[in-house]
């Protein structure tokens, strides 16, 4: 899972960092159409060129091909663009070269830096170093592109207005580095993580000075004079005209005074109240002379002219098509052919259509932007649960996967693709969730088909197709007017059933929310659709506004909350650090099965014992030996503790070794509460009831602060007094040394087993004695490249111990493969806990093989033969490893039994047919 995890923040940090590349497209569009740069500022496009070259050398060095390399790469070619822009309308075109030839310089000394250092010509420094250094010139780089807006804000307390701040460039920015430092502490990018600190610090103090001076509250010109403004002519700002209304209500005059000029506001003011401004300039005079303005015509006076065109503008439409309106509407009202007074003619002519088209540009290119931005994050949503679906796929089963999700993912697209088609938005609403729809449909259909309840399913399934048919049905006959319902009535009913459906989709991992309270691990959560959807709900948040869609903004919103508050669940309870522990007993499990598996069993194995005489005199005792299995990813916590003593370790070792000596010889060593030398009696603390049979006994330690002692592949030895005589068997615990202060043994009582029998009839209060550990296969990390293992029934026990170990450890890569036979569906053993296993590590495969399978049983079924093992298995190698346990007669068959001495024996049977080596096989 952590995984998948970091695959979504690295593309999603790859994403942002091109957001915040083309943020200056839309000041270098401008720049483009109006042939003047404007406020715009050579530096900070120089500074976008620098800080994408120096991230490509430190990428290529450090072979971070992506997102690093490639990202960057990219943002080199579009920063030269824009360079290519502004040199071709700039007025001062001998500055521009000087900064861009002190920024050549600069960077042609790191470039160099970089080759020499990527072939090896410092000797004295280590490629690490070279790296190291590299990463040091890249934050300085950035930090200067960030601080790049700075160099105006001097205008900006002058002025008081922050007009003159890349607001795109600023937010693009900012966003860009919370997603990096989000990221880079997974991929240990730590040059990139205190870079992107310092970066996002910047990015919050420019944001605060653009809200204190917001230029819709401080448009530029408030607090300035004439002279200040006049300054600012070449800039290009388009001059509104707005008339004296005390001048134009004096009786004695039809035409008014000299007018007031003032500057406009930011271009990213919203157009609508640009475009009133306009129609009011005219209108003032014209609502005061009305003869005037109709005399000698038959039309209706100007200022009724306007109010209907205003009145026919839908400011719902996207920009593109508003602009393309507005231009036709103002050349209409303008042309003299209307017959208005030259007055009304003359303003509008100073407002010409053109310079409001170019004032909307930018929403134009922004609105752009985030469409194309929020259709591809809605499809990211969709296609995150691709991976679960292959997986699901693969293994001809669905795990511990829900089919809910599924459904509501179906329903939030088809709703919402339904609405698109409704308001005729086709792109990106229609198009969108168009494709998302036909995506999850296959999902759903997959999972039915390999679900264990498929019953359950396709219930659920079912009756989210009957809802949606019900809703497509109103959404066909609403827009064909058979509901008495206008169009925006239509869409305002879609928009809530929309909103509805998104919020099933967002929160329907709360159908597990009680389960990971309980069990405290969030491997219910399917955190990548989570992470996607709030990304995704992000860019709908920012583009809705820009369509007027609030429906979807609000849907958003609220779907944004409840992703927050899955992500929060899932960083405190995060499997790696709180591995997923089902419990037998569990109510749920048992009565409701909410997790679709059969409950498990305790496997029981006879194991060869260790060379003890009180052992050696019971070993042909009758009674049956039981050996517990442990959690299957009970011992991941440790990682957590592994992890911190190797930071500890490695700090005290730069320290010196004379510090580190002294600290070693103080270190405490650890509390180990078992013995392999004696037996030690531990009290029994609680007793539940786990099945008809079989009981859950934890013992206390001598204190909180002691631990086991278990190592992998070893069991402990119990012994009690019965009918008087001593009783010695071994059992797994099923917790860890990580869980201090307890031991756990889970035991299935029978009628003939002697020391099981006496175990299960424990009481709170009562004693047994155990020594231990004893190991029988000793595992090192990255031994083998792959393991795998053939198991029968109750075999499983020491093979789950060698998968558990290498699935704790994130540094062992080693793949793993387990084909465990039983005789029915219903004897597999510690199902549940084998699926969740598999299905939070991908490098862990299981494949279930039954002698007697029922109807609707998918997997193998009969004996293992050659084939299988061949299809199933990793072949012959001294890479490999293939372990083996079960019954006798099927240890025979496929390796030959142990030794009677209980050594390894000589290999037979399949293995040996198939040419593998006795050095490849171990028998437990």
């Amino acid at each position: 899972m952590s995984d998948s995890v970091e695959s979504v923040f690295r593309v999603i940090a790859a994403c942002t960092s091109l957001m915040m590349i083309l943020s200056p497209t839309p000041a270098v569009y401008k720049i483009y159409k109006t042939k003047s740069i404007g406020n715009t500022n050579i530096v900070s496009l120089v500074s976008v060129f620098a800080n994408c070259h120096v991230w490509t050398l430190h990428g290529l060095l450090t072979n971070n091909w992506f997102p690093v390399f490639s990202t960057f790469v990219s943002g080199d070619f579009i920063s030269i663009i824009y360079m290519f822009v502004f040199l071709r309308y700039t007025t001062d075109r001998k500055q521009a070269w000087k900064v861009i030839a002190v920024y050549a310089a600069v960077l042609s000394i790191i470039t160099t830096y970089a080759v020499l250092g990527g072939l090896g010509v410092f000797t004295s420094l280590s490629r690490g170093q070279v790296d190291d250094i590299m990463g040091y010139l890249a934050v300085c780089v950035t930090l200067v592109l960030y601080s790049s807006p700075f160099l105006k804000v001097k205008d900006v307390i002058k002025y008081k207005t922050g007009v003159f701040i890349p607001i795109h460039m600023v937010v693009a920015g900012t966003f860009n580095n919370a997603m990096w430092i989000t990221y880079t502490p997974m991929a240990k990018l730590w040059f990139l993580f205190v870079t992107n600190i310092c970066c996002a610090t910047l990015g919050v103090a420019q944001l605060t000075v653009y809200m204190i001076y917001h230029p819709s509250k401080h448009p530029l010109g408030y607090g300035a004079t004439l002279e200040d403004l006049l300054e600012k002519e070449d800039n290009n700002d388009t001059l509104s005209i707005a008339i004296d209304r005390a001048s134009v209500q004096s009786p004695s005059k039809a035409v008014p005074q000299s007018p007031v000029y003032q500057i406009i506001r930011s271009p990213l003011a919203p157009l609508q109240a640009d475009v009133e401004v306009i129609l009011l300039s005219a209108t003032l005079h014209c609502s005061s002379n009305r003869a005037d303005c109709v005399e000698g015509s038959s039309r209706a006076p100007f200022w009724l002219d306007a109010q209907v065109a205003m009145n026919t503008l839908d400011w719902r439409r996207s920009s593109v098509a508003l602009c393309h309106h507005l231009q036709a509407l103002l050349g209409e009202l303008s042309h003299p052919s209307k017959a208005h007074c030259q007055t009304c003619v003359d303003i509008l002519a100073t407002w010409s259509p053109v310079s409001i088209v170019h004032c909307a540009m930018v929403n134009v290119v922004v609105e752009t932007l985030f469409r194309v931005l929020a259709s591809l994050t809605s499809i990211s949503v969709t296609l995150s649960m691709t991976p679960s679906m292959y997986r699901i796929y693969r293994k001809k089963d669905t795990g511990v996967a829900s089919v809910l999700p599924l459904v509501c993912m179906v329903a939030n697209a088809h709703v919402w693709m339904l609405d698109g088609a409704v308001v005729r938005n086709w792109f990106p609403m229609f198009a969108t969730f168009l494709t998302s729809d036909v995506i999850a449909i296959g999902y759903v259909t997959t999972f039915i088909c390999f679900a264990r309840d498929r019953k359950k399913a396709l219930r659920r399934a079912v009756t989210g197709a009957t809802i949606l048919g019900l809703i497509t049905v109103y959404a066909i006959i609403g827009s064909a007017g058979y509901t008495n319902q206008s169009k925006d009535g239509v869409d305002t009913t879609l928009g809530i059933l929309g909103v509805l459906a998104g919020l099933s989709m967002f929160s329907s991992p709360f159908e597990r929310m009680r389960k990971v309270l309980h069990y405290k691990s969030a491997a219910f959560i399917p955190i990548p659709m989570v992470a996607a959807g709030a990304l995704n709900n992000v860019m709908w948040i920012v583009y809705c506004p820009m369509i007027g869609s609030w429906f979807l903004f609000g849907g958003n919103a609220l779907c944004l909350l409840i992703s927050s508050v899955n992500i929060a669940l899932y960083a405190i309870y995060n499997p790696k650090t709180h591995p997923l522990r089902l419990e037998e007993n569990d109510p749920d499990v048992l009565a409701g099965n909410l997790t679709r598996v059969e409950p498990a069993s305790v496997s029981m194995v006879l194991s060869p014992l260790p060379s003890d005489g009180d052992i050696k005199a019971k070993y042909h005792s009758p009674s049956p030996v039981y050996n517990l299995v442990r959690s299957p990813v009970a011992g991941l916590t440790s990682d957590v503790s592994s992890r911190v003593a190797a930071s500890v370790t490695a700090m005290v070792s730069a320290l010196g070794i004379a510090s580190f000596s002294s600290a070693a010889r103080n270190a405490e060593e650890p509390k180990v509460a078992l013995s392999p030398k004696e037996f030690r009696s531990f009290k029994v603390t609680k007793v539940e009831q786990v099945t008809h049979d079989t009981k859950r006994l934890v013992f206390a330690l001598p204190s909180e602060e002691h631990e086991m002692g278990i190592t992998v592949a070893s069991c402990l030895m119990a012994k009690a007094s019965v009918n008087g005589k001593a009783v010695v068997r071994p059992y797994t615990p099923t917790n860890t040394n990580a869980e201090k202060g307890e031991l756990e043994l889970v035991v299935k009582g029978y009628p003939k087993g002697k020391l099981s029998k006496h175990i299960v009839d424990l009481k709170v209060g009562d004693e047994l004695a155990m020594k231990g550990p004893f190991v029988k296969f000793e595992y090192k990390p990255n031994q083998y490249q792959s393991v795998g293992f053939l198991c029968g029934g109750s075999g499983i026990t020491p093979a789950l111990q060698v998968v558990k170990e290498i699935c704790r450890n994130p540094d062992d890569s080693t793949q793993v493969v387990l084909v465990f036979c039983n005789q029915t569906e219903q004897d597999i053993i510690l199902r549940d806990e084998l699926d969740a296993l598999q299905y939070m590590y991908p490098q862990f495969q299981v494949h279930y093989v039954l002698d007697k399978a029922g109807a609707g049983w998918e997997g193998y079924t009969g004996y293992v033969t050659k084939e299988l093992i061949e299809k199933l298995l990793p072949g012959p190698s001294d890479e490999s490893l293939i372990g083996v346990c079960g019954p006798p007669p099927m240890m025979d068959a496929i390796s030959g039994n142990k030794a009677p001495d209980r050594s390894q024996g000589e290999l037979k049977g399949l293995l040996k047919e198939l040419g593998y080596t006795s050095k490849q096989v171990f028998k437990f």
